[in-house]
């Protein structure tokens, strides 16, 4: 099997096609892609975990109202909470306790949110690592 990091990044793209598997192709797409967002101050991602659309900041300037041109959802673009014009971000960030009339400890919930980007997230199974793309 040939990996995509052991190709010379100088080649070009049309090279790479002829290299690996379309699979492997429309993997480093995906990656490349994700990795420019990333990248990019003025674009992000919506916090919607059924949407996951690349939204586009107007100025640098945190925090903003951004609405998600897919799902239209309303989000803080420093916190990626819902939007709260009136309130500071760490007013509405998720605090340690919040399951605890669930859960015997925040380690006991299955759903928690991601310290990155405050997305909830659910293990059901398997590895307990998992990556955020924000």
């Amino acid at each position: 099997m040939l990996f995509l990091k052991k190709i010379d990044k100088r080649k070009s793209e049309s090279k790479m096609k002829c290299m690996v598997v379309a699979e492997s192709m429309q993997r480093y797409r995906r990656l490349h892609f994700e990795r420019e967002v990333l990248l990019d101050p003025f674009r992000t991602w919506c916090p919607s975990s059924s949407c996951q659309a690349m939204g586009q900041l107007k100025e640098m300037e945190l925090p903003q109202l951004v609405q998600c041109s897919v799902c239209r959802l309303e989000f803080c673009s420093a916190c990626r909470d819902s939007w709260h014009k009136e309130n500071a971000c760490q007013d509405n960030t998720f605090r340690p306790g919040e399951t605890s009339s669930f859960y015997k400890s925040d380690g006991d919930a299955p759903i928690k949110r991601c310290p990155k980007c405050k997305v909830y997230i659910e293990r059901d199974k398997g590895c307990a690592q998992m990556m955020c793309k924000s």
